[in-house]
């Protein structure tokens, strides 16, 4: 396993460069003073399981077989945000799952709705 802190800051790059913004109509950043103040975070890949025990069974992120890789430490998508939401004082309101339903009363809770999708 390739874990130097030069591999590491390599993929924190790749994956901050990941992220896709479809649109900001003047609601970000959050946490800011008069700004939203809840947010719901639906989807279950916000909060995927990982594969730990046995790298020939497959993963939400890598599949399995000889191509799977167990990361040395990992942040999931809901814990990020998450731990950001509360140090902005922020409330957040999961549904970290595909039922719609779940996801709809979630998103009726919140001034701003995440979706966590894969590919």
């Amino acid at each position: 396993y390739q874990r130097s802190e030069k591999h590491r800051a390599l993929a924190g790059d790749a994956a901050a460069h990941s992220v896709v913004l479809l649109k900001n109509d003047g609601l970000l950043p959050l946490g800011r003073p008069g700004g939203p103040r809840t947010i719901a975070i639906v989807g279950s890949a916000a909060n995927p399981k990982l594969n730990l025990k046995n790298d020939l069974l497959p993963d939400y992120f890598s599949g399995g077989g000889s191509g799977h890789v167990t990361p040395g430490s990992w942040i999931t998508a809901s814990q990020g945000l998450e731990a950001r939401a509360s140090e902005l004082g922020l409330v957040v309101v999961s549904s970290p799952s595909d039922n719609v339903s779940l996801a709809l009363r979630a998103a009726r809770d919140a001034d701003v709705v995440l979706v966590v999708v894969g590919a």
